[in-house]
């Protein structure tokens, strides 16, 4: 599905043409922004590879750092929204804002706080939830270090730089 290519800097991952148009890896990019040395995009996705016509679809957050040239620290978890009764998986939209001193002060923030705003759908309704970003970072770097340690965790299925396998445990949850 993907291929590990090289030239004269050395090895890197990158997305092959097969596994870019197949129809078994279905990707829906949502929103994309990026803050400080970071870049994220959030998707829908099939939970499960090859997908069959009854597979759920699933909202990840990724994340590439902007000096790794060749994606090797690309990294990827799933997202949800929870209320009190349920969960939603499906995020349909989302920006990231800095905090200002109004939501700071309601949050227990400082108003320079970066802050993921995500809809998710969750049939017959939807839910808006509120992520630190400081808290996806912590997340994403404690993932990181897991998968080395253990190779348990997702880097992303389309990338063959580390092969982590995925692992339910790892959820990114909203605090608000």
């Amino acid at each position: 599905m993907s291929s590990l290519s090289s030239d004269r800097l050395g090895s890197f991952a990158r997305l092959s043409k097969a596994a870019a148009t197949s129809p078994d890896f279905l990707v829906k990019y949502v929103a994309g922004f990026s803050v400080q040395q970071f870049s994220y995009f959030l998707t829908t996705q099939p939970s499960v590879y090859p997908p069959s016509s009854s597979t759920p679809q699933v909202s990840k957050l990724s994340q590439v750092c902007h000096q790794d040239r060749y994606f090797q620290l690309y990294v990827e978890m799933p997202i949800t929204c929870r209320s009190n009764v349920k969960d939603y998986t499906l995020v349909q939209a989302a920006t990231v804002i800095q905090a200002g001193s109004t939501l700071a002060s309601r949050l227990h923030l400082s108003a320079s706080s970066y802050i993921l705003i995500a809809v998710f759908y969750g049939q017959p309704d939807s839910a808006v939830c509120l992520y630190r970003l400081s808290d996806i970072r912590s997340r994403f770097k404690d993932n990181i270090q897991a998968c080395f340690r253990s190779s348990n965790m997702p880097l992303g299925r389309q990338f063959s730089a580390r092969k982590c396998t995925a692992n339910a445990q790892v959820k990114l949850k909203s605090n608000y």
